[in-house]
C-alpha cells in the first residue's frame, strides 16, 4: 500500500444466493461452510470498529418507533418502549460474552461460493463488534429466501459445538438479535416510504415465501408476518397498510394496499 500498489483477485460471480437457487440440495453443506467461516473469524480479536452493543442496538431500533406506527396508522406509544426493552435484554442475555467482529450485512447475496476454495466476502465496510450470534442470525434469517429448517438447526448446532457456547443463552441472544434486526429494517422501509417517497419493493422478500403464497392454514385468520405486513380475508373489513404493496399473500387472503 505504501508503494501505491493494490493486489486484486477475481472471486468469480457465483453468489451463494444463485448457487442455492440452482442447487437447493446444497443448502446444508453451504451453510456449514458459512458457519465455519464465522467460527474462524470470531477467533480473532476484532479491530477498532464501532461497538454494536446494547445502547447502539436500542438507538437503531428506535427507528421502528419513529416511523412504523405512522406508516400503519397506529399509536406510537407501545413502540416507544421497545428500545429500552432491547437494551435491557441485551444486558441480560448478551453482555456476558466479549464482542467479536461482525460483518453485519452478512447474507447469501454477499457471499461468493468458490467450491473448495475459501468463500468470497462482499460488502463488509460496515463491520462492527458485537455478540457472536449477530452474523449467524443475518445469514440464517434472511427474509429473501427460505432456508430449510434442517440446514438452520444444523448450522446453529455446528456453531455451538465449535465455540462451546451455552446453548440456551445463545438461542435467547439469537432470538433477541433477530427481533432487533427485523424491527430496525421495518423502520428503515417505513422511513423510505414516508420521508423519501420510495415505496419499498418487497417482491424479492415475499415471492419465495410459501407461507404467504401457497399456504391455506392462514385462511380466515389475521396474519402478521415477520416484516409486519398484514393479510386479511377478502370481503371482511381491514385497515389499509399503505407501506406494503404488490406482494403475494397466502391462498384465500388478500394483501392490504
Amino acid at each position: 500500500a505504501g508503494a501505491g500498489l493494490l493486489m486484486m483477485q477475481d472471486l468469480g460471480d457465483d453468489l451463494v444466493a444463485r448457487v442455492l437457487e440452482r442447487e437447493p440440495g446444497m443448502a446444508e453443506p453451504i451453510y456449514a461452510r458459512i458457519t465455519d467461516l464465522l467460527v474462524d473469524l470470531h477467533r480473532h480479536r476484532p479491530p477498532a470498529v464501532m461497538a454494536l452493543d446494547g445502547p447502539e442496538l436500542a438507538r437503531q431500533v428506535g427507528m421502528f418507533a419513529d416511523w412504523y406506527p405512522e406508516a400503519v396508522g397506529s399509536d406510537p406509544t407501545p413502540a416507544q418502549a421497545i428500545a429500552g426493552i432491547v437494551e435491557n435484554l441485551h444486558t441480560e442475555l448478551c453482555a456476558d460474552l466479549p464482542p467479536v467482529l461482525s460483518l453485519r450485512d452478512f447474507h447469501a447475496e454477499n457471499l461468493i461460493w468458490r467450491g473448495e476454495a475459501p468463500l468470497g466476502l462482499l460488502d463488509f465496510q460496515d463491520a462492527v463488534a458485537c455478540h457472536p450470534a449477530y452474523d449467524l442470525v443475518s445469514v440464517l434469517h434472511d427474509a429473501r429466501r427460505d432456508i430449510p429448517a434442517e440446514a438452520e438447526a444444523s448450522a446453529i448446532a455446528r456453531f455451538l459445538a465449535d465455540t462451546g457456547l451455552e446453548a440456551d443463552r445463545f438461542h435467547a441472544a439469537f432470538a433477541l438479535l433477530g427481533a432487533q434486526r427485523n424491527l430496525r429494517i421495518l423502520g428503515i422501509f417505513a422511513r423510505l416510504c414516508l420521508r423519501d417517497g420510495k415505496p419499498p419493493d418487497f417482491s424479492r422478500g415475499f415471492s419465495s415465501r410459501p407461507q404467504l403464497r401457497g399456504s391455506t392454514e392462514l385462511a380466515g385468520s389475521s396474519h402478521n408476518d415477520g416484516w409486519g405486513a398484514h393479510c386479511y380475508t377478502p370481503g371482511k373489513p381491514a385497515a389499509p397498510d399503505a407501506s406494503f404493496r404488490d406482494w403475494t399473500c397466502a391462498e384465500g387472503l388478500s394483501c392490504q394496499a
